[in-house]
């Protein structure tokens, strides 16, 4: 995934790419088909600059058979080692 974060849109592959990798840093498996079952309804980007760190806020997730109306968060420390899922 780019970590390239001077964008003021991201494109729904971006989005879900994102929380694919961070479901794969998580989980240790790949999400390959993630954006088949995946949908939601916004997105929020902050940076944190007391941390250094960018997080993504994915609004109203709904993954099917697993997900409804669920609010994830995501986490890049920006230390090269990609997206996390933020607690």
């Amino acid at each position: 995934m780019n970590n390239n974060f001077d964008k003021l849109f991201y494109t729904r592959w971006e989005i879900v790419g994102i929380y694919a990798e961070a479901l794969e840093q998580e989980t240790g498996s790949p999400v390959p088909n993630l954006a088949d079952v995946m949908d939601y309804e916004s997105y929020n980007i902050e940076f944190d600059s007391a941390t250094n760190k960018v997080i993504l806020f994915i609004r109203n997730v709904n993954i099917q058979f697993e997900m409804e109306n669920e609010t994830v968060c995501c986490v890049n420390y920006m230390d090269g080692k990609g997206w996390f899922i933020g607690y």
